[in-house]
C-alpha cells in the first residue's frame, strides 16, 4: 500500500483492523461476514461501523480477489437494497428475463436496461404490497394505484409507464397470457416532452472564466473541455483510449458505447491542449489506455459518477444553475453545441453526425432551442386590429 501511494493513516487504520482480527480469531469466523456482523454486535458508534466495514472489505477484497482497497467498490457482506432484492421470485424473474431479453434484442445503453429494469421492479413490488405475489393475481386498480394517487391524479410520468411496458412486453415471451393482460390494464399517458434546457452565453462565459483559472485540476479541464467543445456523452469520456486521439491528424476517433457506432470529431486546439497537459504533467502511471484516471490510489478509470459530480461540481464553482428546478447534467453541453450548430445553418444530417446519433430525426427536438429561426417563422399581426386597452399599461 505504502507503494502504491496510499497515505499513512489509511495504511494505519488497515494494519489496525488486520491485527484486531487476527488477535480475535473467533472459531465461528467463516466468511468476512461473520467479521463484519462481529463487530456490528459489540459497537453502538455508527462512524466507527462505518470506516470497519470499509476496511473489512478492502481487506476482503485484497484476500479473494488481489484488489488493493477502493472505497467504490460494493462489500458482499452488505445485503444489497432496492426493490428488485425485495421481489419475490416469480417478479425477479420476470426482471432477469427482461435484462437478457434487451440485450438480446439489441439494447447495448446500460442506463437504459438499467432504468427500465428499475421502473418495471418498483412497479413489480408495489403489485407485491398490494397482495399480488404473481402477474396471474393483479386487477386493475392494483395497477391504477401505483400510477394514480387515491384522487386520481396523476403521480408517474408517460416515461415511467413506458419502461413499465418494455418490460411486460419482454414478459411476453415468459408468460404470454398474463403479462398480454397487465399491458392492457395500464394507463395510457400522453408523453409530453419538457422544454430543452440549454446553457446561456452568460454561463458559458463563466465556465471558461472557470477553466483559465487554477481552481480545477488538470483532468478535470480537460474533460469539461471535451464536453463543451464536442458534446461526446460522459460515458464516452470515461471510456475513452489514449489511441482515440489522433495527434497527427487532430481528430478523436472512438465508438460509442450508446449506439455501438464509430464516431470522428475533430480535435480542437483548446481540447487537445488541455488533453496533452493532463496527459503529460497530471495522469498517474498505470497499466490502464483509458484518457482518464483516478486522482485517489489505486489509479484506475474513472467511473461515469464522477463526470456526474464533477459537472455539478463546476456548475457550483461558477455560481450558475442553482436554482430549483434547473437542469443540471452533462447532456447540456450536448444542448449548447446542438444550439450553436443550429445558429449557425448547420444542416440537421451534419449536427446528427456530430452528435453521434444513428437517426438524423433525434436532432429535431433540440430545434424548439433555435430562437433565432424560430422567430423568422412568426406571422405579424399587423393587419389585425388591437384595442389600445391592451398596451395600457395604467
Amino acid at each position: 500500500m505504502k507503494n502504491s501511494g496510499y497515505s499513512m493513516s489509511c495504511i494505519y487504520m488497515y494494519r489496525h483492523q488486520i491485527r484486531e482480527i487476527l488477535e480475535l480469531d473467533l472459531e465461528s469466523w467463516t466468511s468476512y461476514k461473520d467479521i463484519h456482523q462481529y463487530f456490528e454486535s459489540v459497537s453502538t458508534n455508527q462512524k466507527d461501523l462505518k470506516w470497519r466495514r470499509s476496511v473489512i472489505g478492502g481487506i476482503e477484497h485484497f484476500d479473494l480477489f488481489h484488489l488493493f482497497p477502493d472505497r467504490r467498490r460494493i462489500c458482499s457482506f452488505i445485503e444489497p437494497t432496492g426493490a428488485y432484492y425485495s421481489l419475490n421470485p416469480d417478479f425477479r424473474q420476470l426482471i432477469d428475463h427482461y435484462k437478457a431479453y434487451a440485450k438480446k434484442t439489441g439494447k447495448t445503453y446500460e442506463t437504459t436496461i438499467d432504468n427500465e429494469s428499475h421502473s418495471g421492479a418498483t412497479f413489480f413490488y408495489h403489485l407485491q404490497q398490494k397482495g399480488c405475489l404473481n402477474l396471474e393475481s393483479v386487477e386493475e386498480n392494483d395497477v391504477l394505484s401505483y400510477f394514480l394517487d387515491e384522487s386520481g391524479n396523476l403521480i408517474r410520468s408517460s416515461g415511467c409507464c413506458k419502461n413499465v411496458r418494455a418490460v411486460l412486453k419482454a414478459g411476453v415471451e415468459l408468460n404470454p397470457s398474463a403479462c398480454k393482460r397487465v399491458l392492457l390494464l395500464l394507463p395510457h399517458l400522453t408523453e409530453h416532452r419538457k422544454n430543452i434546457q440549454v446553457l446561456t452565453d452568460d454561463e458559458i462565459e463563466k465556465i471558461n472564466l472557470l477553466l483559465s483559472t487554477e481552481i480545477l485540476s488538470l483532468r478535470d479541464k480537460a474533460i469539461i473541455s471535451l464536453l463543451l467543445h464536442t458534446g461526446i456523452r460522459g460515458v464516452d469520456i470515461i471510456n475513452l483510449k489514449l489511441q482515440s486521439v489522433n495527434w497527427n491528424e487532430d481528430v478523436i476517433r472512438l465508438v460509442q458505447s450508446k449506439t455501438e457506432t464509430e464516431l470522428e470529431l475533430p480535435l480542437r486546439p483548446n481540447v487537445g491542449n488541455a488533453i496533452y497537459d493532463y496527459i503529460i504533467e497530471e495522469r498517474p502511471t498505470c497499466s490502464y489506455d483509458t484518457v482518464f484516471i483516478s486522482e485517489a490510489v489505486p489509479h484506475e478509470p474513472l467511473k461515469v459518477q464522477t463526470i456526474r459530480w464533477l459537472v455539478r461540481k463546476v456548475f457550483k464553482l461558477a455560481n450558475i444553475r442553482m436554482g430549483k428546478g434547473e437542469r443540471i447534467g452533462t447532456h447540456l453541453f450536448r444542448h449548447n453545441l446542438t444550439r450553436k450548430l443550429l445558429e449557425k445553418d448547420t444542416s440537421l444530417p451534419v449536427i446528427s453526425n456530430i452528435l453521434g446519433h444513428t437517426s438524423p430525426k433525434s436532432v429535431d427536438p433540440y430545434l424548439h432551442t433555435d430562437f433565432p429561426h424560430l422567430k423568422e417563422c412568426a406571422l405579424s399581426i399587423e393587419n389585425f386590429p388591437i384595442r389600445m386597452e391592451v398596451f395600457d399599461i395604467d
